[in-house]
């Protein structure tokens, strides 16, 4: 019974060591396993970190870069508005000179014509004046002078202008003027006489004197020899008598 007894107790302490011995196998394999485990784990984040530190060196590098050809950028823009600034400066004076310029053109344009017309109407006045005094004796209440005429456009448009001067200061003088027209048919070489042309406004009322002027139509495919001034006023009619010294062929 003591060897039996013995023989069991050997091989439980047999079985018992076998057991620690496998635990401690399994115990050192699983620490390896944790260490292996860790190593690769810590490569893997190293190389990772690496890999993210150098695309974030790269990035810096870029942005840094963006921000120098930015700041360059920036730096001629603002030049390109100081010149801007500085060739609208000069735009707008020389605007400013050429508006005064124009404005001081039309300034004395105005002028100059304010003067022709004062000009014009103190000639009126002396005509007049040398016809009231040249015309003492003269008991006809108006008088024609100072006849323009010019035909224009190939013999189709008659531009005038002509005085009016009253014989009597002051009176009020009204009436109508009329044109008539000798000459002679170009096609044919029939002679016309006192062929009378048509006035849109023919109407007269003034004092003193009056400038008239004006355009009218020509009758087509005549050659005017003569123009016929008739002024109507008072119930009596003035003549004028413009010749243009052509003859038929």
């Amino acid at each position: 019974m003591s060897n039996k007894f013995l023989k069991n107790n050997n091989l439980y302490i047999a079985s018992k060591k076998a057991v620690y011995i496998k635990f401690t196998i399994i115990f050192i394999l699983v620490i390896l396993a944790s260490v292996i485990f860790i190593y690769f784990s810590n490569n893997f984040l190293l190389s990772n970190l690496k890999s993210s530190y150098e695309r974030n060196y790269i990035l810096n590098n870029q942005v840094n870069e963006l921000k120098n050809i930015l700041d360059k950028k920036t730096l001629y823009i603002k030049k390109l508005e100081d010149n801007n600034k500085e060739i609208s400066g000069i735009f707008n004076k020389y605007t400013d000179a050429v508006k005064f310029k124009i404005a001081t053109a039309e300034e004395i344009q105005s002028r100059l014509f304010e003067k022709d017309e004062k000009i014009l109407e103190l000639n009126r006045d002396i005509n007049y004046y040398k016809f009231l005094l040249n015309g003492k004796e003269n008991k006809e209440p108006i008088s024609i002078s100072q006849v323009k005429t010019s035909i224009a456009k190939k013999n189709s448009i008659l531009n005038y202008s002509f005085l009016l001067l009253s014989n009597v200061s002051e009176k009020k003088i009204k009436g109508n003027y009329k044109f008539y027209i000798d000459g002679f048919i170009k096609k044919n070489n029939k002679s016309i006489k006192r062929k009378k042309i048509n006035l849109s406004n023919n109407s007269i009322s003034f004092k003193n004197y009056l400038k008239l002027e004006g355009a009218v139509n020509l009758p087509a495919g005549i050659e005017i020899i003569a123009l016929y001034i008739d002024v109507q006023c008072n119930g009596k009619i003035y003549n004028y008598k413009h010749v243009y010294n052509l003859k038929p062929n």
